[in-house]
């Protein structure tokens, strides 16, 4: 008996060495063992009753074992609570991060619980600690928000698993709310670095996803293109409804050029290189095609017919080259494959040129048979076709001019 007062003197859990959570479970794992001791020792004490009893001798008297059994039921009695705290929050903190961490809230209800079950009680060693570990909680959880890891790559887990000192190898699967909330100083020292890494992993998610998109605009977006019979018969194929693929084009640049402006732009620079590259030769040479279209719309059915033999060979030459772009378009008709034409970029400049002087030479010629036969004057705003017929008819007015009346 007086082995165990002086270890239950130097061993019994009074409060003072509390600074967390850990060491109050061990000092609970000490008493544990205490009382499991001094249970042993009433147990013997009650047999060597009941034996005197038996022999009809005087019951000892067991005064230090009074004091003690008082002693060790109020201190059991106090850390009962802390074992009913433990236990109540280890049910609760078990979940695994990634399942309770929009529920971060149900923490609050169970601390403001505790806190109101602590009111009235005598405040002993315990009493303060619950007390103590409940206002921290209470302070750092708010802050948990802050770690949801919502847009987190492996390499957002690694960078946050380093600001709050995780042992090597966690991983992200692995974490729960209880690792989150022994955590939850260091999480609170480094909220401004943890907010500027969700930042960066929201900016980053936010990229990648248009990067995405564009990729995957860029496997499915295709022209619509139809044949064309032109004024010999032969089939071109033509593209029609412009506006949506330029208006795409466009969108794609804005969404490019607003990337840039953020400053987590770095890592996607040369995959955004690319896309820009690509984009620009689509503006560029989509306008280009554009023009090019319609003007050989409209003029292919004059020259087509062999009016003005002079500009013959020039518009041969641009028409040579408009039928072999189409019949690459006509061949892979996914949009972006038209930035990969060789020479695209080059070619259609020139085009433009050399149609618009096959034009001016076709309003220069039509402007001087207007100023030789006045009846002509009607003749500009006609269709292609009806053009090209009027073109005929003013040349063959010039070659056999009619006799007078």
């Amino acid at each position: 008996m007086r082995r165990f007062a002086g270890r239950w003197k130097g061993e019994k859990p009074d409060g003072s060495g509390l600074r967390d959570r850990a060491s109050a479970e061990a000092a609970m794992e000490g008493l544990g063992d205490l009382k499991d001791s001094f249970a042993e020792i009433k147990e013997k004490a009650g047999k060597l009753k009941t034996n005197c009893a038996r022999f009809n001798l005087p019951a000892p008297r067991f005064t230090e074992l009074e004091e003690l059994d008082a002693d060790v039921g109020k201190t059991v009695e106090a850390w009962a609570l802390f074992e009913d705290y433990s236990s109540a929050l280890a049910e609760l903190s078990g979940e695994r991060w990634l399942e309770i961490r929009e529920r971060v809230y149900v923490m609050d209800d169970f601390l403001a619980k505790w806190a109101e079950r602590l009111k009235g009680r005598e405040v002993d060693a315990v009493v303060r600690f619950l007390y103590a570990e409940i206002e921290r909680l209470r302070k750092n959880v708010p802050f948990l928000k802050f770690v949801k890891g919502d847009a987190f790559t492996d390499e957002h887990w690694a960078a946050l698993f380093r600001m709050l000192a995780m042992p090597p190898g966690t991983k992200k699967a692995e974490l729960t709310l209880q690792v989150m909330l022994d955590k939850s100083d260091h999480v609170r020292e480094q909220v401004d670095a943890i907010k500027d890494l969700q930042a960066r992993a929201t900016a980053e998610l936010t990229i990648r996803e248009a990067l995405q998109e564009l990729t995957g605009w860029a496997i499915e977006a295709e022209f619509k293109v139809i044949e064309h019979l032109d004024a010999s018969g032969r089939r071109v194929a033509l593209i029609k409804e412009w506006k949506d693929v330029q208006t795409a084009v466009g969108d794609h640049q804005s969404v490019l050029q607003a990337m840039r402006d953020s400053p987590y732009f770095g890592k996607f620079q040369d995959e955004a290189e690319g896309w820009d590259k690509k984009l620009s030769i689509l503006a560029m040479g989509l306008n280009d095609l554009n023009a090019v279209q319609r003007k050989w719309l409209y003029l292919e059915p004059i020259f087509g017919r062999g009016a003005l033999p002079h500009e013959q060979q020039r518009f041969r030459r641009v028409d040579d080259e408009f039928r072999g772009i189409m019949a690459e378009v006509h061949a892979d008709v996914r949009v972006v494959s038209f930035a990969g034409i060789s020479g695209i970029t080059e070619k259609l400049p020139v085009m433009i040129d050399q149609l618009e002087r096959c034009q001016k030479a076709l309003a220069d010629f039509l402007e001087e048979k207007r100023s030789k036969f006045p009846r002509f004057y009607f003749i500009g705003p006609l269709p292609p076709a009806l053009l090209a017929l009027a073109l005929a008819l003013a040349l063959a007015l010039v070659l056999h001019p009619a006799a007078p009346a």
